[in-house]
């Protein structure tokens, strides 16, 4: 997905910029490898470079858990990047219909 000029992508090779993210919401780096090993990682990225992250954890075959979401505090209350943004570009088929256990 594409909105202003940025992209949302599943990640399948966390890179610094991600680590640099994902610890500023969850700063204790075992946990967050912990959740990344059976979790999803989407990033929003503008330029090549991430602006915002999500970890995704199926739950049950429905239901899945938000474990982690962080924007780069440069950017965050201008509505570019974000949980509404970032969910919405994760509407890939394999998760499109679960039940998000976190209201948005």
């Amino acid at each position: 997905m594409t909105n202003n000029d940025t992209r949302i992508e599943l990640v399948t090779t966390v890179a610094p910029e991600h680590w640099d993210l994902l610890l500023s919401a969850d700063p204790s780096k075992k946990l967050v490898q912990n959740y990344l090993q059976s979790g999803m990682l989407f990033a929003q990225s503008k330029d090549g470079h991430p602006i915002a992250v999500m970890v995704l954890q199926e739950l049950t075959s429905d239901k899945l858990e938000i474990k982690n979401i962080a924007v780069d505090p440069r950017l965050e209350n201008h509505g570019i990047a974000g949980c509404r943004s970032l969910c919405k570009g994760t509407s890939l088929s394999t998760i499109a219909n679960w039940h998000w256990e976190y209201e948005l």
